[in-house]
């Protein structure tokens, strides 16, 4: 390999219709066993069970209405705080965060990214993977701590669910070599 190749990719990710397909399947699947996994650990540690209704009664329309916008709340404030946390794993390995929304065939994508920046495939596996495992296990504390906010349950269900692209990126990145190092782009 001479100078003139070192810098050439030798792999390079695009986001398919086929691949979106994957993601929207398996994160949604994996949406529902995040939030069955963490009702299981809330009914396991406060002795008891949760259950997410909107009863009707005369209210009924509001209720539905307001439970949709606290949930549209609730993935928003954790697609923002999930796309912080690559900012931040970004920055500690010697990069300069930019963020960004997306929607590709049909998939909508937040995504946080530093230009033009290289880094070693262990470095980015830490930066792709670290918001589902600083968020889910900051919220399983607090789960614990709290509970009164069972809430949290779906900020675990959402943050898993939509980390499926950090996944399935992390799992490409551990079939190449420790030595590489990746530039981060997004189309």
């Amino acid at each position: 390999m001479n100078i003139a190749t070192r810098n050439e990719p030798i792999y390079v990710f695009r986001v398919t219709p086929e691949i979106s397909l994957i993601w929207t399947t398996l994160g949604s699947l994996l949406l529902i066993l995040a939030a069955a996994g963490a009702s299981w650990y809330y009914a396991i540690i406060h002795e008891q069970t949760v259950i997410f209704s909107v009863e009707s009664s005369g209210d009924g329309a509001w209720r539905g209405i307001i439970a949709f916008l606290v949930l549209l709340t609730i993935i928003c404030i954790t697609t923002i705080v999930h796309e912080l946390v690559h900012g931040i794993a970004f920055a500690a390995f010697g990069g300069s965060p930019r963020y960004g929304l997306k929607v590709k065939y049909f998939l909508p994508l937040a995504y946080a990214t530093s230009p033009g920046e290289f880094f070693r495939r262990n470095a980015f596996i830490m930066i792709g993977l670290a918001p589902l495992v600083v968020l889910d296990i900051v919220c399983l504390l607090l789960l614990a701590i709290f509970p009164q906010a069972s809430w949290l349950i779906w900020v675990i269900a959402f943050n898993t669910g939509g980390a499926i692209g950090d996944i399935w990126i992390a799992v490409q990145l551990l079939r190449c070599p420790q030595s590489i190092r990746g530039l981060v782009q997004f189309w």
